[in-house]
């Protein structure tokens, strides 16, 4: 299900209206429940507020919708304005008659985004918006989604910490928070994001720290950011301080501890307010590992509770298997495994958890076995793996693929030797007898009209 809003003066949508001023629970939302259309926040009493895609002036094709725990909010045909937005309240946009929620507790918003927009547009194409009652939607304070990540919208999870001192503080209460797809100047932007644990972040003094985000990677391949790591590999952990605070001391644990042996190591700090932990991996079986985080400094308040405030901070998983994720072929420009006799065809592989140092063998064969190949795979040492296959002399027909993989070097990592497809072939091939030069003449001659 998808809510659609237009955020036009004469539309309006009226809901009940519940305790004026009511305050804000720390969750907006965890997007683990089954009801698409509303938030978690109540005000008191029993209507939850609204939340979903907005779209007008032009724009088609949007939707948001729960996506395994996350919300997923899309457009392909923004020609006038679109985004999500969550409600504070049950009273959608009431000039005169908002009150909003009491926020007074709090002095951020903070969520995990990940995602793609089309043609890179500038900001990367989203924008962060907290409006105030009685503000008319769409004029409220609008910041990009690069003034809170340098680096801009990623695939991967990243975590947003949005200060209200961004938008006009002192702020008391807000109706709504939303993010508009827009690029830096409010032009339309079209793409995909998801979004996830949207929450309002407690009023911090400068005298007490908050861990507001925590994430992991392989530091040998900081692309592998899935918090699900091959055993051996160095995993970077690390956590921020929402006031950048410097010169503290971070703490992890990181349990079962009779298995890991992290119990309170001490985090290394990298400035601006992270603080990080190199975890070895090696010899640790197949598994979940829960971490916890803390951090102290003197004359500070501490935060021994972590970025979650009950429980695990993160949940990272350690394999011992190999794993052939993804198989292709080409031949220069061409992808679509039909290829001509005489072409060089390289097939690829990648192993799932960027695993280096393999060995990685190919066969080739048709369905009578015959014309069979076989070889050495070589890699590109960032856990892909190729294979190039001379076609010339072959006969037109279909050819199929078997890959394995194996570490002799490290035997702890079972090999994959079902390859890409468990059962049968990885890949199916095929090859068109290419017409040699006397027999495209022939042809030419044949339909010369006379």
């Amino acid at each position: 299900m998808k809510k659609t809003i237009f955020f036009i003066y004469c539309f309006l949508l009226m809901f009940s209206i519940n305790a004026a001023g009511a305050s804000a629970p720390p969750w907006i939302d965890d997007f683990d429940h089954a009801d698409n259309s509303h938030n978690l926040i109540r005000n008191p009493g029993t209507n939850r507020c609204w939340t979903g895609s907005y779209s007008g002036g032009g724009s088609t094709g949007g939707y948001a919708v729960h996506d395994n725990g996350t919300m997923k909010i899309g457009v392909n045909n923004n020609i006038g304005w679109f985004g999500f937005s969550t409600d504070f309240h049950t009273n959608s946009y009431a000039p005169g008659s908002e009150v909003g929620l009491n926020v007074t507790s709090y002095t951020a918003i903070t969520f995990k985004i990940k995602g793609y927009m089309s043609n890179n547009p500038p900001g990367s194409g989203i924008r962060v918006s907290m409006r105030k009652p009685n503000v008319v939607p769409g004029s409220e304070l609008k910041m990009t989604l690069t003034n809170y990540l340098t680096a801009g919208l990623k695939t991967n999870w990243q975590t947003v910490v949005a200060s209200f001192k961004d938008f006009g503080a002192p702020i008391s209460s807000l109706e709504a928070f939303s993010l508009p797809f827009e690029n830096s100047s409010g032009n339309p932007c079209n793409g995909v994001i998801w979004i996830d644990d949207l929450k309002f972040l407690p009023d911090i003094s400068t005298n007490a720290m908050n861990i507001s985000g925590i994430g992991s990677y392989n530091q040998n391949h900081p692309a592998d950011t899935d918090n699900n790591y091959l055993e051996a590999a160095p995993v970077y952990i690390w956590i921020q301080e929402i006031n950048n605070t410097t010169s503290a001391t971070g703490l992890m644990d990181i349990d079962p501890y009779s298995r890991t042996g992290v119990s309170n190591a001490l985090m290394t700090e990298a400035g601006s307010g992270r603080y990080y932990y190199v975890w070895n991996t090696t010899g640790l079986s197949n598994g979940s590992y829960s971490l916890e985080s803390m951090l102290r400094k003197p004359g500070m308040t501490n935060d021994l509770n972590g970025y979650n405030n009950t429980g695990t901070d993160l949940v990272i998983r350690i394999t011992n298997g190999l794993n052939i994720s993804a198989i292709s072929s080409e031949a220069g420009d061409d992808k679509d495994n039909n290829y001509n006799t005489g072409d060089k065809v390289k097939v690829l592989i990648a192993e799932k958890n960027y695993a280096a140092g393999c060995e990685a063998r190919i066969v080739l064969y048709t369905a009578e076995k015959t014309n069979v190949r076989s070889g050495l795979m070589t890699g590109t040492g960032s856990g892909e793996y190729y294979y190039e296959w001379d076609t010339t002399g072959l006969s037109g027909g279909t050819y199929y693929v078997e890959t394995t993989i194996t570490n002799s070097s490290h035997p702890a990592h079972r090999p994959d030797l079902t390859g890409y497809n468990d059962s049968g072939a990885d890949l199916v091939i095929t090859l068109v007898e290419k017409e040699s030069p006397q027999d495209q003449a022939l042809v030419l001659w044949n339909n010369y009209p006379r």
